[in-house]
């Protein structure tokens, strides 16, 4: 064999062998994507469900209940609240202020309603993470009429962010725990029915300025603390002695 023979076969082999590693680091990068993909389906067949905690016990009056609004149509005011269920202040909003306006303004038959909106913030920027699974999960229970009870086993749950607390068997072991319709919420929750309903809420807040949870209006006024359960209700009685 020639000089020159050896030179060429050599650089074949080099390139071979680049070759080789080039498509053995395609196919890892897809297999990890692949897996990426496949985790959520593959954690819940492998991981059983945590166990439920229960929220603090609140009666909802049904005929105030409409959708994720609870109160008369025709309130003199409205209390929006933006908020991501894994938020961990949200989670103390719902468990203190929020239940608070409604046993203290709404069940006592006030001329307030509260509104709630989803804003996803805690999710990684273009994922379909655990808060937009969760707000997902919360709209197909208010199909049911059955937001607010959702809306608290979600929050009572809480468990860090984004560590598997809101996946999907969890997600649907609230709602059993909620008394929803299981054979309803499956169908709607994998079909992604109110995706484009989150998104609205989201494309709303953002239209307002806003880039954090929990955040909070009473009419056009914005709280300026919405942990402040006394800030909030004096806004909301000024809003209702006003003219």
């Amino acid at each position: 064999m020639t000089r020159r023979e050896q030179i060429r076969n050599k650089r074949a082999q080099q390139e071979r062998q680049q070759n080789f590693t080039i498509v053995a680091i395609l196919g890892g990068a897809a297999l990890l994507i692949v897996a990426m993909l496949l985790w959520p389906s593959i954690r819940d067949s492998v991981t059983p469900a945590d166990p439920v905690k229960q929220p603090a016990a609140v009666s909802y009056t049904p005929e105030l209940v409409d959708g994720k609004n609870y109160g008369p149509a025709n309130a003199k005011v409205i209390v929006r609240e933006y908020a991501d269920f894994q938020c961990p202040y949200c989670g103390l909003v719902a468990a203190s202020v929020s239940s608070l306006i409604k046993e203290e303004f709404i069940s006592s038959g006030q001329s307030v309603r509260f509104e709630f909106r989803h804003f996803i913030v805690v999710d990684p920027v273009s994922s379909n993470g655990e808060s937009r699974s969760a707000a997902e999960a919360s709209e197909c229970a208010a199909d049911q009429g059955k937001f607010w009870q959702y809306h608290d086993y979600v929050f009572a749950n809480q468990n860090g962010e984004n560590r598997g607390g809101f996946r999907d068997a969890n997600l649907r072991n609230y709602a059993q725990s909620a008394g929803l319709d299981l054979t309803a919420f499956d169908s709607c929750f994998s079909s992604g029915r109110f995706a484009d309903v989150v998104k609205a809420d989201e494309a709303e807040a953002r239209s307002l300025g806003l880039t954090g949870t929990p955040s909070m209006f009473v009419n056009d006024v914005k709280i300026n603390d919405p942990l402040n359960y006394e800030e909030v209700k004096a806004t909301i009685q000024a809003a209702l002695a006003a003219p």
